[in-house]
């Protein structure tokens, strides 16, 4: 979509007045040479780094060494771990079942993603890859609508879950435009943006046609650095869909403008969006910023 390529080297986005001559093998995003360290023969940022640390932290406990075995024995009570073997053998999908509709809208969903993660020992989501906005890495998210149940809130569509089981976002009507501001932890390289409908909605209130902006700074602050990178059109299904961007496109804050849907007339409804790093590296420099001008 953005194929303006800079004239000045980039900048370290955590020190901009530092030249970015390193790069994250990673997430792919370049840094000064403070702000990455080598890990196993690898270059890392610093949260990359510590992400890798506590994946490797959970690899180790998960194995079955006599070691950990009398650690958890010691710890755990048989109550506990019985439910710790019913757990790996009825699926997580069922355990999910299980806490939302006996703790209704008190079901503490990060935790439930947390234990997904540790089990499978990957913070990817989806077999998409590595989703930025999602809440488990520190995404956030601003919705001009949503539903008051806090159920169908806008966290349902980042918090990692995108299940039968969890309930999807509602927006508050069918009013349009719906703005979603996803804000990410750091400037990232957007590869595609993942849409996930719920199979238990009513098709009429999936999203049809939306257009995605990016923009180095809070939009809410300053409008005019909002661009756009494309218009896509999303099918009435609840199959997974992707929309992809060729080239990556840097962003911190990404608005996705919903201006379509099915014909509900009462609200919209997404089971999980996602904004997905790229899955290899990408040739050339990767710049997070500044962004190219607006076309």
């Amino acid at each position: 979509m953005i194929g303006a390529k800079l004239r000045e080297p980039p900048a370290c986005p955590s020190h901009p007045h530092r030249v970015a001559e390193e790069r994250c093998d990673r997430c792919y995003v370049h840094f000064c040479g403070d702000c990455v360290e080598d890990v196993d023969e690898r270059l890392l940022c610093a949260r990359c780094s510590e992400e890798t640390a506590e994946l490797a932290r959970i690899r180790a406990e998960s194995r079955p060494t006599p070691r950990n075995i009398l650690r958890r024995i010691a710890r755990k009570s048989v109550l506990i771990g019985v439910f710790v073997v019913l757990l790996i053998f009825v699926g997580i999908g069922a355990l999910v079942s299980a806490f939302w509709r006996s703790a209704g809208s008190e079901v503490d969903f990060t935790l439930i993603r947390r234990i997904r993660a540790g089990f499978t020992q990957t913070f990817e989501l989806g077999g998409e890859g590595f989703d930025f906005a999602e809440q488990l890495n520190e995404g956030q998210l601003r919705a001009s609508s949503q539903s008051s149940d806090p159920l169908h809130n806008a966290e349902r569509l980042h918090d990692g879950l995108p299940d039968a089981q969890i309930p999807a976002w509602h927006s508050a009507s069918a009013d349009l435009p719906i703005d979603l501001l996803f804000i990410s932890d750091k400037p990232r390289l957007m590869d595609k943006i993942v849409l996930w409908n719920h199979p238990a909605e009513d098709p009429s209130t999936y999203i049809k046609e939306f257009e995605v902006f990016v923009s180095p700074v809070d939009p809410a602050k300053d409008d005019s650095q909002l661009q756009s990178v494309g218009v896509f059109v999303a099918e009435q299904i609840a199959d997974v869909q992707r929309f992809e961007f060729d080239p990556p496109v840097p962003t911190l804050y990404t608005l996705i403008r919903i201006n379509s849907h099915y014909g509900s007339p009462d609200y919209l409804s997404a089971s999980e969006i996602g904004l997905f790093l790229p899955n290899n590296p990408v040739d050339g420099p990767v710049i997070p910023q500044p962004f190219p001008a607006n076309r």
